[in-house]
């Protein structure tokens, strides 16, 4: 009968071991390939910052394709709609300096949707100080201000180079 309990015991002890380290495995599996995506979206970035209008654009596009991906599903929800937001502030501010009125509208509705979606996530929704702030943060210029900063602390204050490019026309 000592035996069996022991046994009984070991082999729960082995299997609690086994599950400990598969979930640790999926973790870090998990992590793994949230940073494998961050670093595509960072690539995306770098383009960004250092492209021409057309290279610029492109790279804003294909980030949002990334992101919108249901591969994407693995980041944190909140933290994953920040993404986007920024994205989409940083297309918008890009369309409305070129002067493509739909596709800055079309930026700036899809920037205001994924502001909304960090809002909700965060239970802030129901908040009207928060919301009040949501508010703000929606207007065209506090996007193109959310954008522009975080591209200039990305730059060094440089800003994108096709920021440069419309300047000298």
């Amino acid at each position: 009968m000592k035996s069996d309990i022991f046994r009984n015991t070991r082999s729960a002890g082995v299997l609690a071991g086994l599950l400990s380290v598969s979930l640790l495995l999926g973790c870090s599996s998990q992590r793994s390939e949230q940073s494998e995506l961050l670093r595509k979206g960072h690539q995306f970035y770098d383009a960004y910052l250092d492209g021409d209008v057309t290279r610029a654009r492109q790279s804003l596009e294909q980030a949002s394709q990334l992101f919108e991906s249901p591969h994407a599903d693995i980041l944190e929800p909140i933290g994953h709609a920040g993404i986007l937001y920024f994205n989409y502030a940083r297309l918008y501010a890009l369309e409305n300096r070129v002067g493509d009125e739909a596709a800055a509208e079309k930026a700036l509705i899809k920037a205001r949707f994924w502001n909304l979606r960090r809002y909700e996530l965060a239970g802030d929704a129901t908040n009207s100080a928060r919301m009040d702030e949501w508010r703000v943060f929606g207007t065209t210029e506090k996007v193109v201000e959310v954008a522009d900063k975080l591209d200039n602390a990305a730059s060094k204050g440089k800003g994108p180079k096709y920021i440069q490019g419309l300047q000298k026309r």
